[in-house]
């Protein structure tokens, strides 16, 4: 009952964040996408699940369907998040499908912590594969070289959606126990803390969006932390990924001009290498040996590169066949009057929907 409950809750944060993160015009079109890439991934999390552990004794494919399906999900939400306003419904499917196939298998060969931080990482580095061959969004990066900011046209949803993320995250990393629950609550807010010092210092002000990026990761990160090495460390590393976090989303932003509208890849890719470099340092507070530590390190990197390689080849697939970006006009109106003839918020935008298309 309490894995339905993290399903549940964690479908939820992605599809709240997500939605919150875009802007008005495409907000309805984005949960409803949300949805049709959960029902392919989790029907090819099953199907590709069945058979890749066919064979094995005692094994039953429902029994282990909540995390994989969980998996799936999270690391679909990471790259179509960076698509956001701007792709194909074609090609989110594409990458939900990839997903799905990949997430079993992963499962299937190594051991539960490193094939989700594998499969996430190389999502994340998928995910900024696909923003760079999408482009950016209209108006956001001028020709002078400075950026503009598009800010989600609803901050509570995407602060809500972040703190259903934080609460089921650390539980799908590092399971139901009271040192990893402990080790994400004090890591998160060390993060939280940190990031908001720091922007603070920077800007002149807290930025409540960098903090929560610093506390998504700090939540991950800490988890592990805190189950390895306890709630100490799991402080320190909180403090440090929570930095880090805030500071890799401005330079991946502003100095590399990625366009993330979701927000995932930064905070993502923080928590996995600190996940990483936690485990592979576990040998010191007496645990694995040197030797299992270094495998897990490895693999994990090996299962993130051949993820990232294959999420990327089918985003570089659509892009090939002119199925990847949507037609600038439809981006300008918003998809989900061009595509879905749909309205988020009916009172505030145009409620003739169907002109739109009258007019073609």
């Amino acid at each position: 009952m309490g894995l339905i409950v993290l399903l549940v809750l964690l479908r939820a944060g992605l599809l709240l964040h997500t939605a919150g993160s875009v802007r008005a015009r495409s907000a309805a079109s984005t949960v409803g996408r949300g949805l049709l890439e959960s029902a392919v991934a989790a029907l090819l999390v099953y199907g590709v699940g069945y058979l890749a552990f066919l064979g094995v004794k005692d094994f039953e494919i429902e029994m282990r369907l909540i995390p994989l399906v969980a998996t799936a999900w999270f690391a679909t939400s990471v790259v179509t998040g960076t698509m956001a306003e701007r792709s194909r419904l074609s090609a989110q499917l594409a990458v939900a499908g990839a997903v799905g196939v990949v997430v079993p298998l992963a499962y299937r060969w190594l051991d539960d912590l490193s094939a989700v931080t594998g499969v996430s990482l190389g999502c994340a580095i998928a995910g900024a594969i696909a923003a760079v061959v999408l482009g950016a969004r209209q108006g956001k990066y001028n020709r002078d070289g400075s950026a503009n900011i598009l800010p989600g046209h609803n901050l509570t949803l995407q602060l809500h959606g972040i703190v259903l993320l934080a609460l089921t995250l650390p539980v799908l990393f590092a399971g139901v126990g009271e040192k990893p629950i402990a080790g994400a609550i004090l890591a998160s807010s060390a993060a939280m803390l940190v990031a908001a010092g720091v922007t603070t210092l920077r800007f002149g002000k807290v930025d409540v969006l960098l903090c929560s990026a610093g506390g998504l990761a700090g939540a991950v990160a800490g988890a592990v932390a805190g189950g390895v090495f306890g709630s100490p460390l799991a402080i320190i590393v909180g403090a440090v990924v929570g930095f880090v976090a805030q500071w890799l989303t401005v330079q991946i932003d502003l100095r590399y001009r990625v366009d993330d509208p979701g927000g995932y890849v930064a905070p993502i890719v923080t928590a996995c290498v600190a996940v990483a470099l936690v485990v592979v340092l576990s040998p010191l507070k007496g645990g694995a040996a040197w030797a299992d530590a270094a495998k897990f390190g490895g693999l994990t990197i090996a299962c993130a590169g051949l993820v990232a390689i294959i999420v990327a080849g089918v985003v570089l697939g659509m892009n090939a066949i002119k199925r990847l970006r949507e037609h600038e006009d439809d981006e300008y109106e918003g998809l989900d009057l061009t595509r879905h003839d749909i309205n988020a918020y009916p009172d505030f935008q145009q409620t003739m929907i169907k002109s739109y298309h009258l007019r073609q």
